[in-house]
């Protein structure tokens, strides 16, 4: 399992944390900025193409993020409340 860089703190947006993640790993980016509202799915979690991996609202509409493959989830990076910008990092995927 990959672990973060020592000096990546939750201070740092969350599409500047894949510094050091492996580019076989699959990235599952944010397609909008919102409001992280459920986490559907836990590291090592065996997932299906179509599994919603968490829910995010973004102007009182909520949006499935959904996993396009079967994988399994290496990381989670966001949790229920975090406020999100469109194109970071959500959840990382082990990848083929």
């Amino acid at each position: 399992m990959y672990q973060m860089h020592p000096k990546v703190t939750r201070e740092f947006s969350a599409h500047q944390r894949d510094i050091g993640i492996p580019r076989c790993r699959q990235l599952m980016r944010c397609p909008m900025p919102g409001g992280i509202v459920s986490v559907a799915v836990t590291v090592c979690q065996h997932i299906t193409a179509g599994s919603t991996l968490l829910a995010l609202e973004a102007m009182k509409m909520e949006t499935h993020v959904t996993a396009d493959r079967d994988d399994v989830v290496e990381a989670v990076l966001v949790l229920p409340g975090d406020r999100v910008q469109a194109k970071d990092l959500l959840v990382v995927l082990k990848g083929a």
